[in-house]
């Protein structure tokens, strides 16, 4: 048969979570270092009196590149030759979804490192779960605009069964059907 099955490719959910601005400036084998600005404070001034310089403390923040990936795959002339469908230029698909399937589980090992976790893996969520998650956010000042929750398919079907999620009488914006 002219045609084939491919495998099918699992959702990639952490890569899209992750900063990757400084991606340009890698080199395998070295670390990135970042610069990072401080807060400043607003203070009052009095007419005619001297102002008081803060004293910066910038710091660098190292990326270390300690992960190398590869995927390669290899044809045959003969096989190269006998085929009727472009191999090649399929399994060149297969290799960018490799290394990406490979650096989402990467990112998703780094979870467990995270200096806070609520809930317990295997176990249902509960509404005490997701506002100390929320909680931990609002403590860290993080922008809602860069919050990120990746929660499993089944806590995804969990959460959807829960009136309170997905009916417009506690919605604002009409039932949820996406989880957004």
């Amino acid at each position: 048969s002219r045609q084939l099955i491919k495998s099918t490719e699992s959702m990639l959910r952490f890569m899209s979570a992750v900063n990757r601005v400084f991606e340009k400036d890698a080199k395998v084998g070295y670390a990135i270092l970042v610069a990072s600005i401080g807060e400043l404070s607003a203070r009052d001034k009095a007419e005619n009196t001297a102002i008081t310089f803060e004293a910066l403390t910038e710091t660098t923040i190292t990326i270390t590149l300690n992960k190398w990936k590869y995927a390669a795959f290899g044809i045959e002339d003969i096989v190269k030759i006998q085929s009727h469908i472009a191999l090649r230029e399929q399994y060149q698909e297969k290799l960018g979804y490799a290394i990406g399937k490979a650096q989402d589980n990467d990112v998703a090992d780094l979870v467990a490192g995270a200096s806070q976790t609520v809930g317990t893996l295997g176990t249902t969520l509960t509404d005490d779960n997701l506002l100390r998650a929320k909680r931990y956010l609002d403590d860290a000042d993080v922008p809602e605009s860069q919050r990120v929750w990746i929660i499993s398919p089944a806590e995804d079907s969990n959460l959807l069964k829960q009136n309170r999620f997905t009916s417009a009488d506690y919605v604002n914006y009409g039932a949820v059907t996406t989880g957004q």
